[in-house]
């Protein structure tokens, strides 16, 4: 896996010059966009041989947290992202294979993650079912203090193993 940093607009996109279009070859671009309401989608968009026009761009639903594109062990460019259902094993595979990408925003996450779980378990927040307070079993608290020590451990530099 090779991160690819910087490919955010039509401007800056992963260009590959020689892809797969209909029998023939043509050029394809990359990028990551951002909303700051949505959060960041794959786009991609192809130049139509023929014509020499670009087609209209292909893009993924959004993520919330976090996108990252990379080139995978074929050489073809992809993505990844973190959404607020993500668990703290695929946010440390994120941190460790974007490591040279900003993670203040992700860590501060990370740490709002772990108060979050320490909240629940208190039960200073919750949830309620059809008018009624949702209280968490023995076993459940003991899972969200687990992961919220996984959270916690993310929040700081470095990430480890």
């Amino acid at each position: 896996m090779t991160p690819l940093y910087g490919h955010t607009t039509l401007e800056t996109a992963y260009m590959v010059n020689d892809y797969p279009y209909g029998g023939m070859r043509c050029r394809i671009r990359f990028w990551l966009e951002s909303s700051p309401t949505k959060g960041f989608r794959f786009c991609s968009q192809t130049e139509n041989p023929k014509t020499l026009r670009w087609n209209t761009p292909k893009k993924s639903t959004y993520v919330k947290i976090a996108a990252g594109m990379f080139l995978d062990e074929k050489g073809h460019c992809t993505w990844t992202g973190l959404s607020e259902f993500t668990d703290a094993k695929k946010c440390a595979k994120f941190l460790n294979d974007f490591k040279d990408q900003s993670q203040t925003v992700l860590r501060n996450w990370c740490k709002n993650k772990a108060r979050f779980n320490r909240r629940l378990i208190s039960g200073e927040v919750g949830f309620t079912i059809n008018g009624e307070r949702r209280e968490y079993t023995e076993e459940e608290k003991a899972r969200l203090a687990t992961e919220a020590e996984e959270w916690e451990a993310l929040s700081v530099f470095p990430v480890e193993g």
